[in-house]
């Protein structure tokens, strides 16, 4: 046994960590949690409990070769029996660290901790939905991140920001870029980026939520249409299939042969693959878009909005667009349809040799150890 930092741990297992998440659907922190877990199990012995139903990520969780144990109760006292199952897999596992994803696990494991004297337990930052969130979610956060919390990591100062409006004391951040996706590189390509008398596909993933810029996506392709321009949306996400209002909006702007909506799956290469074109059109801030990330690091063609200066900060994107304005995406579709296939190739490098220039998985993931380590 030998001690770093003030905790005793095993030098042959490492540390004992465990995490806890509050969904099994496929979102940014799901994914991001899912990288950790790849990295932290090679020194450290690594536990997962989910607070949610089965979904589409189960499958992800437990393919990383880590016990993960799924806990979820629609009883009225489910969250006393979450609780009960939080304590008992805290006793028995003996865990050093507790690292929690989302705010269900952060106050429920948080509270749990208080009473079992576990007191290194970290958050993190970087939901969209914190904005919205009402007094009576805000109240718990900020009392807890304040009394009973080691560390926050946040992956913007945006995320930070956000979550300090709220009560979360400034000292307990650590700023940790996202894991990029490494197995995504080398990736080849099924068709060449663009063809310029084809049909121009156009992308958007996001969960079936408000903000994310459907409406301003489906919006700036009747406008091209209008054009005499041909273009195809694809739009991929949870929900997106069954979006009742979503399929009102494309069959209210008469556009329904130019639309698919496909519903998520766990690997989505192949879909970014035939894209000529992605688009990230949030309305609502964004933190350290996944989505983005995958689609330059498999050189897909990229447009953004401008929201929170994401795509500018971290992307070093130069075809942006004020969020919620269709007419400017549809003029920044139609400017990068005009490009020659050389434009395109070029910029597309560019970017993900910035981004994979800027930010290395290993000293990403040496941010979280540190953090985890300091007494």
């Amino acid at each position: 046994m030998i001690k770093q930092a003030g905790l005793i741990f095993n030098e042959i297992t490492g540390m004992k960590i465990l995490f806890v998440i509050s969904s099994t659907v496929s979102g940014g922190a799901e994914k991001q949690l899912v990288e950790l877990l790849k990295i932290t199990r090679i020194d450290h012995e690594v536990s997962l409990l989910v607070l949610a139903t089965r979904g589409s990520m189960s499958a992800v969780y437990e393919d990383i070769g880590i016990p993960v144990q799924h806990m979820s109760s629609n009883k009225f006292y489910g969250l006393v029996v979450e609780m009960l199952g939080i304590c008992k897999i805290i006793k028995e596992f003996k865990p050093d660290i507790v690292q929690t994803f989302l705010y269900k696990a952060d106050i429920l494991t948080t509270i749990v901790g208080k009473f079992s004297s576990q007191k290194r337990i970290f958050w993190t930052a970087g939901n969209t939905a914190i904005p919205s969130f009402h007094f009576w979610k805000k109240l718990p956060l900020s009392l807890l991140s304040r009394k009973f919390t080691k560390g926050v990591f946040a992956n913007s100062m945006q995320a930070q920001e956000f979550h300090e409006k709220i009560g979360y004391p400034k000292k307990i951040f650590v700023q940790v870029p996202n894991f990029l996706p490494r197995s995504l590189e080398n990736k080849p390509k099924v068709r060449d980026p663009w063809i310029q008398s084809s049909e121009l596909r156009v992308g958007l993933a996001a969960r079936a939520v408000e903000g994310k810029g459907h409406l301003t996506l489906l919006r700036a392709a009747r406008e091209i249409k209008m054009q005499g321009r041909n273009i195809k949306l694809s739009f991929i996400g949870e929900g997106i299939q069954d979006w009742t209002e979503l399929k009102d909006q494309i069959s209210n702007l008469e556009i329904s042969n130019s639309v698919e909506l496909l519903a998520v799956q766990d690997d989505i290469t192949d879909w970014y693959l035939h894209l000529d074109l992605f688009v990230l059109a949030s309305e609502m801030w964004e933190s350290f878009p996944n989505v983005l990330a995958e689609a330059v690091t498999l050189n897909v063609p990229v447009i953004s909005s401008d929201v929170a200066n994401i795509a500018l900060e971290i992307f070093d994107l130069r075809d942006t667009f004020q969020a919620g304005s269709y007419e400017q995406l549809a003029g920044k579709i139609c400017e990068f349809a005009d490009r020659s296939q050389l434009e395109v190739s070029i910029e597309s490098t560019r970017l993900n040799r910035h981004l994979h220039s800027k930010y290395q998985n290993i000293e990403t993931y040496k941010i979280w150890e540190k953090s985890w380590l300091t007494p």
